[in-house]
């Protein structure tokens, strides 16, 4: 039986807090060499509340706010800190089927070479300049793409 949690609890009592200090070591590293942090793109796997992708955002970077929680898109939007640039998409969220058995080229697949797969994630999604820059930063990877 999977543990429930109340996220929307959890996300209010959390969201004040200050971003993590290892995000604020890394951005500033980041800061340290210089450029223009609008053509940076973070991506922050387990959202929560949005209190570190509220300080990416503060610093120019464009932001890819992933959660499995549906509350997370519901907290982050509702903060009154978030910037007007941000625009809201809607929940992603996928459950596994439990006889899933994968795509057939997966058995193709060589266990030495790291796989990344890549995706717009919606078909509603125009920003096609993020896929370039992705496409051209695994181009010179030894890596097994779709």
């Amino acid at each position: 039986m999977a543990i429930q949690r109340d996220w929307s609890t959890y996300y209010a009592k959390t969201s004040e807090r200050p971003p993590r200090l290892t995000l604020l070591h890394a951005l500033d590293r980041f800061d340290e060499e210089g450029g223009d942090n609008r053509d940076r793109l973070a991506v922050d796997l387990g959202a929560g509340g949005g209190r570190d992708v509220i300080e990416v955002l503060r610093r120019g970077w464009q932001v890819l706010a992933i959660d499995a929680a549906p509350e997370s898109a519901e907290a982050i939007r509702n903060r009154p800190d978030l910037p007007p640039q941000v625009h809201y998409v809607g929940p992603s969220v996928w459950d596994r089927p439990i006889d899933w058995e994968g795509p057939s080229w997966l058995a193709n697949m060589s266990p030495n070479r790291p796989l990344v797969y890549v995706t717009l994630g919606s078909v509603f999604n125009t920003r096609l300049s993020v896929f370039r820059k992705i496409i051209r930063a695994l181009g010179q990877l030894d890596i097994f793409g779709l």
